[in-house]
């Protein structure tokens, strides 16, 4: 078992690695590619989906630091 563990490590090392493949950027149809950042105090996930018609992938919010007690 011994022999086997570092006859793969070795092979690992040894042998190249496939070609990098980048990323597909492409949404699938009908999907967002980026989230949004609100202005929590004038809109909301919900009237901006709304007005979208569509739901994001993501919401952002901005915290200031340190976090205070009110956060």
């Amino acid at each position: 078992m011994l022999l086997l563990t570092v006859l793969v490590a070795i092979l690992a090392v040894v042998m190249p690695a496939g070609p990098a493949r980048a990323a597909d950027l492409d949404p699938a149809p009908g999907k967002p590619l980026l989230g949004a950042v609100l202005d929590w105090g004038r809109d909301s996930a919900a009237g901006f989906a709304e007005r979208l018609g569509a739901t994001p992938a993501l919401f952002g919010h901005d915290v200031s630091l340190p976090v205070g007690a009110s956060e």
